[in-house]
């Protein structure tokens, strides 16, 4: 209430939240009157972060059941071709940054534990309770491609299936290939991205 201390309080509520990346909002009736809340609000999608809105007034098992999807959009796996290995860092360290749970091979492996376990353990945990991201390419056609196992693990093992997988098309690779796959043809239901022809930058 001191207007000589507003705005200090101001640079230093943004100056916070430019040192976080994942914003939780408990919407409320005093919440939405809050002139302090919704000035926090515009300044958190002006920078672009990650922001739920979580209705306080709503049951404790709402709430519950909201802070577990907004928990479970962090769990990240990422599978990928050896040669796709650049392509897959550039895509684990932009969403670290972000503050995303990333699980990838080459960091996560441990020595002494069945590599074809802990991979499959990562895959289901982020298929049921995150994402997949799959980099697709024409060897994802070939039966003994690792990516292929990987993809057709996540289609018919895992509980959400299409819904958490996230599949990118990195070179001519067709939808008509795909489509006539017997084991992956559920993939052309799902949005693909297409990144041929784009830099790995973007």
């Amino acid at each position: 209430e001191d207007p000589s201390k507003v705005e200090e309080l101001r640079q230093l509520i943004f100056d916070e939240i430019d040192h976080r990346n994942r914003f939780i909002y408990c919407k409320s009736p005093n919440a939405e009157a809050s002139k302090w809340v919704n000035e926090e609000i515009q300044y958190i999608k002006s920078k672009d972060r990650i922001f739920e809105s979580i209705d306080i007034e709503q049951s404790e098992t709402g709430i519950i059941e909201q802070l577990n999807d907004f928990r479970k959009k962090t769990n990240i796996f990422i599978s990928y071709q050896r040669d796709d290995i650049e392509l897959a860092k550039s895509i684990a360290n932009r969403l670290k940054k972000y503050e995303f749970n990333v699980w990838i091979d080459f960091e996560d492996i441990r020595a002494c534990v069945s590599f074809h376990d802990q991979i499959t353990n990562a895959l289901l945990n982020a298929v049921n309770n995150g994402y997949v991201i799959t980099l697709l390419n024409e060897r994802i056609l070939n039966p003994d491609s690792c990516v292929r196992a990987e993809v057709i693990t996540a289609l018919h093992k895992g509980t959400h299936t299409e819904q958490s997988i996230i599949p990118v098309i990195q070179d001519s690779l067709s939808l008509n290939k795909l489509s006539n796959d017997v084991e992956l043809k559920s993939l052309c239901q799902i949005n693909l991205i297409d990144s041929s022809g784009v830099d790995s930058e973007k």
